[in-house]
């Protein structure tokens, strides 16, 4: 519920949170982020130690949604138009959590979640490995 300010993140503009560092981004944009992946730093040694940790972690969450069929919770209101996201997973294969809006086509990722997903995407890091 912090006031976002204008980011630019992979040359490409997002919306930020500086109490929280969460980053709001239009779902449209992220393929364009992730093209970018690789393009100027390597990932660093902690976001590549905290996206195989998150990965490993979400593993045993996917099986348990798949048992379940649970695959979406309502988690939060969206900071663009107060309607609440679904929190999922970004993809099968690159299990980082995210909250997506389908009002206002936003995906919210909080602290390092857009760095893992570039980091897990670079290093072919996937749920299958």
């Amino acid at each position: 519920r912090q006031p976002l300010v204008t980011a630019h993140y992979e040359g490409t503009a997002i919306l930020q949170c500086s109490f929280c560092a969460g980053a709001l981004v239009d779902t449209a944009k992220i393929p364009r982020i992730i093209a970018r992946t690789g393009q100027s730093e390597r990932c660093s040694e902690r976001v590549t130690s905290l996206a195989r940790t998150v990965l490993r972690e979400n593993q045993s969450r996917r099986i348990y949604e798949l048992r379940s069929k649970t695959t979406a919770v309502a988690a939060l209101a969206c900071p663009r138009c107060g309607n609440l996201m679904l929190r999922r997973f970004y993809s099968m294969s690159h299990l980082i959590e995210i909250d997506r809006c389908s009002f206002c086509n936003v995906t919210w990722f909080d602290q390092n979640e857009l760095e893992m997903l570039q980091c897990m995407i670079h290093l072919r890091l996937t749920s299958d490995t």
